[in-house]
């Protein structure tokens, strides 16, 4: 009868601490770690090579663990790409417009061969002149060159426990620049 309590109780610290263990082991040291809030807002230009998402999508306590581990090389997609017209500018016919840094600063997502870019505008000068033709209506347009990172992401339940591996592409954008173009 004293084994079979012993062995009970041994049994029992061993569940206790197996359920805590994970946790803790799951997201090491020197390894960042974002909240799902803050990777949604991340510059993904300065993604460390492996990094760690707590996902607590509409709930106060995280659910899971993403693991983000770098895969290969980051590919080029285009360059020069069109991501879009800024967004405080409209469509007008004159000579050109001048964007000073109080009317030229925010954020959109674009997407570019299925891979999704958040594009910030600003001007960090005092502001620059862009020639137009006033034969045409113009807009502002938004180009750079778009690259695409592949990541591993492996997730584990907040106890530490395998549910899947996926694939997922992140996109970024170098030498971005403003310029006019023609629109209908």
């Amino acid at each position: 009868m004293m084994l079979k309590k012993s062995v009970s109780f041994v049994m029992l610290m061993f569940c206790c601490l197996y359920l805590f263990i994970p946790v803790s082991a799951s997201i090491e040291k020197n390894i960042p770690v974002f909240t799902y809030e803050e990777f949604v807002n991340i510059d993904y230009n300065s993604l460390p090579f492996e990094f760690f998402v707590q996902s607590n999508e509409n709930q106060k306590t995280p659910t899971y663990i993403d693991r983000w581990t770098k895969v290969g090389d980051k590919k080029s997609l285009g360059k020069s790409v069109y991501l879009g017209d800024h967004p405080l500018i409209t469509r007008d016919k004159r000579s050109g417009v001048w964007v000073s840094s109080s009317n030229i600063a925010g954020s959109f997502s674009a997407t570019y061969k299925n891979v999704g870019i958040s594009v910030n505008y600003g001007q960090t000068n005092s502001g620059n002149y862009y020639a137009a033709n006033k034969n045409y209506w113009s807009k502002l347009g938004i180009y750079a060159d778009v690259y695409s990172q592949q990541y591993s992401v492996r997730r584990e339940s907040i106890t530490g426990y395998y549910i899947h591996t996926r694939t997922e592409y992140v996109g970024s954008m170098e030498n971005k620049y403003y310029a006019m173009r023609i629109v209908n």
